[in-house]
């Protein structure tokens, strides 16, 4: 039996994060509507399966009829940063099939700018979807729960209640197996549980502990780019470049104060 932080029976599960951060799947067209230059995107945010997600030792599944949006239009930002403003949604919806979104890419900075050149360009993004978990049930091993019209095996932490704050694009996302794509029409996507991540027996799946090295060594990255209040202006590409060599690690981030 995979470790697990619930293993007794009778006893009460430790306080558990409150913090979902999950993958989505975020397709993007050339133009909105008539008239207007602004890329539109559609989001996949959520299709209603497991998920193996940081910092929880168990696959997380979300019951999709407690999920809620914070807000009317949620941001799309870059790297879980406000500052870093890249579009927002114009219509999002939550229905048995999952959780689904379209908007545009409004921001008239140079980080919204720079992401669409270079995912045009092929750039791997990936896409994080924030939330917080309301409310939360435990499946112990050997049982079995009925979420999103199926039944699924424990051990499973069902997150019965979730708000929707923010979308992310990010260079790493919340797994491995979605990425952001720019494309000049809308295309037909026929990928099967895009926000499941699944790993194969026997594959190393990263430690708790490693994951949220990680993720502070992503955030020391974006402290030390934090923009000026005027923004990047014309060195944004180049500031964007620079954060991509800090994350592959060819930049060593003590010298990131000195190059902007």
């Amino acid at each position: 039996m995979p470790f697990s932080l619930f293993k007794k029976r009778n006893q009460q599960p430790p306080e558990q994060p409150r913090e979902l951060q999950l993958s989505a799947q975020l397709e993007l067209a050339a133009g909105g509507k008539a008239g207007s230059d602004k890329p539109t995107f559609e989001l996949v945010a959520y299709t209603g399966e497991p998920m193996q997600l940081a910092g929880f030792f168990d696959p997380v599944i979300i019951d999709l009829e407690g999920v809620e949006f914070d807000r009317e239009s949620t941001p799309v930002i870059a790297d879980h940063d406000t500052a870093l403003r890249i579009g927002h949604t114009t219509k999002q919806e939550v229905n048995a099939q999952g959780v689904f979104a379209t908007g545009v890419v409004s921001s008239s900075t140079g980080i919204a700018a720079g992401f669409v050149e270079d995912a045009r360009s092929g750039f791997p993004f990936q896409v994080s979807v924030g939330a917080a978990m309301l409310e939360s049930s435990f499946v112990e091993a050997g049982q079995t729960a009925n979420v999103n019209g199926k039944e699924h095996a424990g051990p499973l932490i069902i997150a019965r209640r979730s708000l929707v704050r923010e979308f992310s694009v990010t260079v790493l996302g919340a797994d491995s197996k979605t990425a952001a794509t720019i494309a000049a029409t809308r295309k037909n996507n026929n990928t099967n549980n895009p926000t499941t991540t699944n790993f194969p027996q026997g594959e190393n799946i990263p430690s708790p502990t490693d994951l949220q090295a990680e993720r502070s060594r992503i955030q020391a990255i974006n402290s030390a780019l934090t923009p000026p209040a005027n923004g990047w202006g014309s060195v944004a590409n180049d500031v964007e470049a620079l954060r991509s060599q800090a994350i592959e690690g060819t930049v060593p981030i003590s010298e990131l104060p000195q190059r902007v």
